[in-house]
């Protein structure tokens, strides 16, 4: 084999390993399990630091807003159990309480869930409209 073609196989092979790389480096920091309240709190100790993202309602007469600070305190539950959320941010339009949100970050051993992300889901509660009869 010529030394010019062995050099183009070692490069490409490096390139494809990089490529490799980038995409499981990007895969894995997209991929955060996805869990309820109750699967959160039954997790315990276990769970503390880690990543997670969490699903719920915003528990009504909870939201506390800091306009100066851009902080964001509610309580968020699925109906059997509860956790405090702090996030920091902006308030997104669709965040009401009673409503549905996703959240993302860390829980930690002081029982709050720390909120990196944070996303109002729309309420989907479609209601189809009267059928008339034919007469």
């Amino acid at each position: 084999m010529s030394r010019k073609k062995t050099k183009f196989i070692v490069g490409a092979f490096v390139v494809l390993i990089l490529v490799g790389y980038l995409v499981y480096a990007g895969m894995k920091g997209s991929t955060l399990y996805y869990m309820t309240v109750s699967e959160l709190k039954a997790k315990g100790a276990g769970i503390y630091e880690e990543g997670v993202r969490i699903s719920g309602n915003v528990e009504t007469g909870s939201v506390q807003w800091n306009p100066e600070t851009l902080t964001l305190q509610f309580v968020m539950t699925d109906g059997n159990e509860r956790v405090n959320a702090v996030y920091r941010g902006g308030m997104p339009d669709m965040f009401t309480e009673g409503g549905p949100v996703v959240i993302e970050g860390r829980y930690t051993s002081d029982g709050v869930f720390r909120a990196t992300q944070l996303f109002a889901k729309c309420p989907s509660k479609y209601e189809p409209a009267e059928r008339k009869e034919r007469q």
